[in-house]
């Protein structure tokens, strides 16, 4: 045996260990700002990075019709992000932890499609621009017989009715505060077959209108209908297309709505929880049948409402944890 042989080997493992030590040594010493810290941005969705800011979009790449979550690490708290702008609207922030904020910006189901600018709001009034890719929402068409007053109004009570319903919606949908209201996602209120779904174009008696607004779910008159998370009552009433209705705030803009329902067990300002029951399931206002209108608002525009189950799940969690 070679009496060598038995220490060359160690010898020249501690030759190829001993630098790459010392490199890794160097390298946490490095001065990267908070490298580690930032490395756990949700789903690898991170946008924009700056010595202040790190910011993170869910998705990064919205369909027409969808919601998206924003999530914000703020390393100096005396420059904090106040407010978006996305496609001429203007979301606010709400602060979750220490050094980190959430928004829910919404993408119209007639947004342009490609890349649009993001706009973050600082408290030193400075703006941070980046942008998101809308890609194109294929939601169909449907066409709908009904009694020619109800597809189209023309009485001056009717006219007039949808004049004062829209005034006191305006009301409701302004109450909402830069919080978060509720602790837990959202789920489905009811977990029967869609019958229409979201965002589908509609034409009543050949007539078009406007992209269905969130989804109807299968349902018969009496069945209880509870609330798809927590928050305050922001309307309950009766509207001339909605029929019975209840819209819950959720903070931040963010409101359920519950329509053509047959009976209504809460009234405005109060606190409900997830899977308490605001009415029942029936057929008043503009339907065919009955079921209950589901629909999911964020700053006066319709998303799709079961993507934003999903999407909810992300405003309650840390944004290292997403």
């Amino acid at each position: 045996m070679n009496p060598d042989s038995s220490l060359g080997k160690p010898v020249m493992e501690v030759k190829l260990v001993l630098p790459m030590v010392l490199f890794l040594l160097l390298l946490a010493s490095f001065p990267f700002p908070d490298l580690w810290a930032r490395s756990g941005a949700p789903g690898g969705g991170v946008v924009y990075e700056d010595d202040n800011l790190l910011v993170s979009l869910q998705p990064q790449s919205p369909l027409q019709g969808q919601a998206v979550v924003v999530s914000i690490r703020c390393w100096k708290p005396s420059v904090a992000p106040r407010q978006l702008r996305l496609l001429g609207k203007t979301y606010r922030t709400a602060a979750v932890g220490k050094r980190e904020y959430k928004a829910v910006c919404a993408v119209p189901l007639n947004a342009p499609l490609g890349a649009q600018p993001l706009e973050i709001v600082l408290s030193d009034r400075k703006t941070v621009k980046t942008s998101l890719a809308v890609r194109k929402g294929d939601y169909g068409e449907e066409h709908l017989r009904l009694p020619a007053e109800m597809a189209n109004p023309t009485s001056p009570a009717h006219l007039k009715q949808i004049k004062n319903d829209r005034r006191r919606l305006r009301r409701a949908y302004g109450s909402s505060e830069a919080v978060i209201r509720f602790s837990h996602p959202f789920t489905r209120p009811l977990s029967s077959a869609i019958i229409t779904p979201f965002g589908r174009r509609r034409y009543l008696n050949d007539i078009p209108k406007s992209p269905h607004g969130g989804i109807d779910l299968r349902g018969k008159t009496g069945t209880p209908v509870p609330a798809a998370a927590g928050g305050r009552v922001a309307f309950s009433g009766r509207l001339y297309y909605s029929g019975n209705a209840v819209i819950i705030d959720h903070g931040l803009d963010i409101f359920s709505l519950y329509l053509h329902l047959n009976n209504i067990a809460v009234t405005v300002g109060d606190q409900v929880k997830q899977g308490q029951v605001v009415g029942t399931v029936g057929s008043t206002g503009r339907v065919t049948g009955p079921h209950l209108h589901w629909g999911i608002k964020v700053n006066g525009i319709f998303v799709d409402p079961l993507e934003f189950i999903k999407e909810s799940r992300l405003l309650l969690q840390p944004a290292g944890e997403e």
